[in-house]
């Protein structure tokens, strides 16, 4: 049996990384300007149709809230499937074609497909690469489907509300403060914040000495998420409270104490200013006052 599952993961793992990269080949060559390739306007015969139908696109969703098993000494020896799905996802989604764009559209009006996202954003324990392609998701979601954004942040009221159900019954009826930060997150400004916090405050110090660690990844990506987040219409009619205001102030500062000698630092700091200069007049001296 132990086997069979060994052959099942890397085998699924190798289709998803198969359509993943088929898809980003077909954005890349045949979608491009210059290409003396093109794809086939008749969407029956378009070999991406299948890879970006509602219903593939799902199954993408539904394996990326899979685990593969609780055990991280026999989880590091499988294949990382989620994130091969999270990829799909992304590869699907992402461009203005006809076909990707109402691929877009039936991920984001869809019932489970930014529960799923959500799901993985708040989930703790997981390799950084695949939080890099969740947040990568967000990120892109709320740049060209504004519509998402409202979908994202009743998802995680959901996901926190039972989250917290679950652990006021596993404790007789009393409150619990969750070890997990981003398990106390009830906005997709609150999920980002805590998943930020966690990226650059976590060990060994930040931003790592190799190539393999991808927090500074995930710390440039999220930045560029929130900034996308505070220029969306969506902000104009609800924005994050004080207290959060207050911590992505902190977060900001902190993240602007690193030397620039690491390229990786000195981008990431560039999305700091960026959203300090889209920030309200009054709140830089917010600031100070703290």
């Amino acid at each position: 049996d132990g086997e069979a599952k060994d052959m099942d993961l890397y085998l699924l793992a190798s289709l998803l990384r198969a359509a993943g990269l088929f898809m980003r080949w077909h954005f890349q060559v045949l979608s491009s300007p210059g290409s003396t390739l093109k794809s086939p306007s008749d969407l029956s015969s378009n070999p991406m149709t299948r890879l970006k139908f509602k219903s593939t696109l799902l199954l993408y969703a539904k394996i990326l809230d899979m685990e593969i098993s609780t055990n991280n000494v026999t989880a590091a020896r499988y294949p990382d499937v989620p994130r091969f799905a999270s990829i799909c996802i992304f590869r699907a989604t992402y461009g203005e074609d006809v076909l990707t764009t109402t691929a877009r559209k039936l991920f984001v009006n869809s019932i489970d497909g930014c529960s799923y996202l959500m799901r993985a954003l708040l989930k703790g324990d997981q390799p950084v690469p695949r939080l890099f392609s969740i947040v990568r998701n967000v990120h892109h979601l709320i740049s060209a489907s504004e519509e998402s954004i409202p979908k994202m942040q009743k998802s995680l009221g959901s996901l926190t509300a039972t989250s917290a159900d679950e652990g006021s019954d596993k404790n007789g009826g009393e409150d619990v403060c969750e070890t997990d930060q981003k398990q106390q997150s009830s906005g997709l400004s609150e999920a980002l914040i805590a998943t930020l916090a966690w990226a650059y405050r976590s060990e060994p110090p930040f931003p790592g000495t190799t190539p393999s660690d991808r927090r500074s990844d995930v710390v440039l990506e999220i930045l560029r998420a929130l900034y996308a987040l505070d220029t969306s219409s969506y902000s104009k009619t609800s924005r994050p409270s004080n207290e959060t205001m207050t911590q992505i102030g902190i977060i900001l500062c902190e993240l602007l104490q690193f030397s620039n000698v690491d390229e990786r630092v000195y981008q990431i700091k560039l999305s700091v200013v960026a959203l300090l200069l889209n920030a309200p007049k009054d709140y830089g001296g917010g600031l100070l006052e703290k």
